[in-house]
């Protein structure tokens, strides 16, 4: 489409404002569907969402876990004697016995969600990284093992 000009300062297209428009009513759309994602905030929803990111982000003492049944999760860290769980509607932080229950938003909630499964996966593929290269060590000094025993047998029983 040609550009046109709008009181000789601002340029735009008709292609433009209609991308534009159609952006404003998908967005509205998305927002009368998960309405759920725009509720008000607790007050302390904030504080709670960062004390979960530097828990499974920054802190390498916490022991991450989920529960597979329930799908709940759980950070513990016993350095700082803080555990963390986390369920659909709220947060239970508890620090020196002393728990706090934070509700939270789903939008919320969906973002831990994605940061702890997210490290949780990455702590994963260490995990089986190390056990598989132990392995291949453990199974290949084993064919050692077992290939020096097979041929000290052949030359036994030759010399028999």
């Amino acid at each position: 489409m040609k550009e046109q000009t709008f009181f000789g300062k601002v340029k735009f297209t008709i292609n433009h404002k209609c991308k534009r428009v159609a952006q404003k009513i998908a967005i509205s759309n998305y927002k009368s569907i998960h309405k759920e994602d725009y509720l008000v905030r607790s007050d302390y929803e904030k504080e709670a969402v960062k004390i979960c990111r530097n828990l499974i982000t920054k802190n390498k003492d916490s022991d991450l876990r989920i529960a597979p049944n329930s799908g709940k999760r759980h950070i513990k860290n016993l350095p700082l004697n803080m555990r963390v769980f986390i369920y659909d509607t709220s947060i239970d932080i508890i620090k020196n016995n002393f728990p706090h229950n934070i509700p939270i938003s789903p939008k919320a909630r969906k973002t831990i969600i994605n940061m702890f499964d997210g490290y949780a996966e990455k702590y994963r593929k260490i995990e089986e990284d190390d056990v598989h290269s132990t392995l291949k060590h453990s199974i290949e000094s084993i064919l050692e093992e077992t290939t020096f025993i097979a041929n000290t047998d052949i030359t036994l029983k030759k010399s028999n």
